[in-house]
């Protein structure tokens, strides 16, 4: 089997971790082909962060929401 695990950033840092990551979790025999295009932002983190908050999707926000409805 082949997986391409697409980074959807710049950073070929990060994208080679994520391969790294991924061969160490993946079947025998599964080969994984990490990638990222040639141009574009060089990170997206603060986008994804801002929109997990928001969505509730980031464990800081489960956090908060757990707290606050325990406390009522």
């Amino acid at each position: 089997m082949r997986i391409k695990l697409i980074n959807p950033n710049t950073t070929q840092r990060m994208t080679d971790a994520m391969g790294r990551c991924a061969r160490e979790v993946a079947a025998l025999g599964t080969e994984i082909v990490a990638v990222s295009p040639t141009m574009g932002p060089r990170s997206i983190k603060a986008i994804t962060t801002r929109h997990s908050r928001r969505s509730g999707c980031s464990p800081k926000s489960r956090r908060a929401k757990s707290r606050a409805s325990t406390a009522t």
